[in-house]
């Protein structure tokens, strides 16, 4: 692999993700700890490779090309999970792009700024500029 997106999780922001992704023809590997999600099988029959395995592990990131990849995006619901992928990820490239979800928006600001994290944001944080936005519309 190289010049991908690695996309840690495939529960519902991972899939929404991995196939906006998808149909912009950039090429992702996903890694998904839960070999019965329900994705699996549309991203596989779509020829993206899924990896199943805990993406926590710096072997399961090295198996996903960590060390050639362009970006990693770790969206699995726990916060210090995402952080321990994104640290582990900047082991193969110290400065790779990473985007965490961060459900905690102050843990989140002071992520990006301590690790040099490129994007930290809350989904609370997203939704309410979302809803707030549709205000004019």
């Amino acid at each position: 692999y190289k010049n991908h997106i690695i996309i840690c999780g495939l529960g519902r922001l991972g899939y929404f993700i991995a196939d906006e992704l998808k149909k912009k023809g950039i090429r992702i590997i996903i890694i998904e700890s839960n070999e019965d999600s329900a994705n699996i099988d549309y991203f596989r029959n779509h020829n993206i490779d899924v990896y199943i395995g805990n993406a926590s592990h710096p072997n399961v990131l090295q198996d996903a090309g960590a060390e050639n990849c362009r970006a990693l995006i770790s969206v699995i619901n726990d916060d210090y999970a995402n952080l321990e992928i994104g640290l582990n990820a900047r082991y193969f490239q110290p400065n790779l792009r990473l985007v965490l979800r961060i459900f905690d928006e102050s843990m989140a600001e002071i992520i990006k700024e301590k690790f040099n994290i490129h994007h930290t944001k809350s989904m609370s944080f997203i939704a309410a500029n979302k809803f707030a936005s549709l205000i004019d519309a």
